[in-house]
């Protein structure tokens, strides 16, 4: 028979633990049978000396001696930074995400010139999923575009969100119909995500490009096939003047 109960885990905790399992089945001893089995264990959580951080330095390109270290503590579990960028003002915005072991998020931290802690915003997104960061990016105005993914064990899907410069208040968000390697922001503050995306003309992924204004809507999409048979993906992208991807 099987069985099955909540558990509620500590993260905290550490210790061994001996742990016996009886297992009993209802098919009796007839015949010389057996109907139990035992099964002894032991269980070792060994602790950490620090709760899971992630850490930064200014270094001016002058000397090379550390200006500033900011440590971003845990918030609750496993803390991670991916990227970072800098705006034209000199504020240094730092993104990644973090797993306290039941929910994920994605983190967003702005910092002034000096090291201080302007604003921190998280952003989870609730469908159940394991969320990570992508890529970052700022347009004129020192806005945030980050690039996530939401992984659902079997597949996952993109997200792209707008933070607003002053107070990381969260602009808008949207959902990129493709599996997104980049994101770039050209002259007028639209959004370009580039990465694969199914091709029906081809039956293959084919390179794929998605474009949104300032306001969160989608201008166009393209797929583009190389020559060759087989699955195409973009890993990076750029933008000119005028705009051209």
């Amino acid at each position: 028979n099987a069985f099955a109960s909540d558990v509620t885990i500590d993260l905290t905790l550490s210790g061994t633990a001996t742990v016996t399992v009886i297992a009993q089945d209802d098919g009796g001893i007839a015949n010389g049978g057996g109907d139990t089995t035992t099964n002894t264990f032991t269980i070792t959580v060994v602790a950490i000396n620090e709760a899971p951080i992630f850490s930064f330095r200014n270094i001016p390109g002058t000397d090379g001696v550390p200006k500033w270290t900011n440590i971003v503590t845990s918030l609750g579990g496993n803390t991670r930074g991916e990227k970072t960028v800098v705006d034209g003002s000199g504020n240094v915005i730092v993104a990644g995400e973090y797993n306290d072991g039941q929910s994920t998020a994605l983190i967003v931290i702005k910092y002034a010139t000096d090291g201080t802690e302007l604003w921190r915003q998280t952003y989870t997104d609730n469908r159940g999923g394991v969320q990570s960061l992508v890529n970052l990016a700022l347009d004129s105005a020192g806005n945030i575009y980050a690039l996530g993914y939401v992984d659902f064990g079997e597949g996952g899907s993109n997200e792209l969100l707008k933070f607003a410069a002053a107070d990381g208040s969260l602009a808008w968000s949207a959902s990129p119909a493709l599996s997104a390697s980049a994101i770039a922001v050209d002259a007028s503050d639209n959004a370009i995500v580039v990465g694969q995306a199914y091709d029906s003309n081809t039956r293959y992924n084919s390179y794929a490009t998605l474009k949104y204004d300032r306001t969160g809507s989608n201008v166009w999409t393209t797929l583009t096939a190389f020559d060759a048979i087989g699955a195409d993906t973009a890993k990076s992208v750029s933008t000119d003047a005028q705009g051209n991807v």
